[in-house]
């Protein structure tokens, strides 16, 4: 870390910054939850799929029952389990369609 903060805050800008890039290039979204937390970060592109904004945006992980069609849940369900457990997959994989 540099020792003048607003030159850090200025590269982790320009580090997101390149990320959205990425990311719309691809047309892809990423999300990232603090499983200790029941709040969610969603990218723009996922917030975009899923219909709404930031401060209404659902977590899917903590309610699959209100979210996702009820003959997926089975495997949404394992999928995050699975990837929550010590010395599980790194990543998680599941297709699901979203209500």
């Amino acid at each position: 870390m540099n020792e003048d903060p607003e030159i850090d805050r200025q590269r982790q800008s320009v580090k997101l910054e390149r990320l959205e890039l990425a990311l719309r290039a691809s047309n892809e979204g990423i999300w990232d939850w603090q499983t200790a937390e029941t709040g969610i970060f969603y990218s723009r592109r996922i917030l975009e799929f899923l219909e709404c904004g930031k401060d209404n945006a659902p977590n899917l992980f903590l309610a699959p029952y209100d979210h996702i069609f009820a003959d997926e849940r089975p495997a949404f369900e394992r999928a995050v389990s699975q990837a929550l457990q010590q010395g599980g997959p790194e990543t998680l994989a599941v297709d699901a369609r979203v209500l």
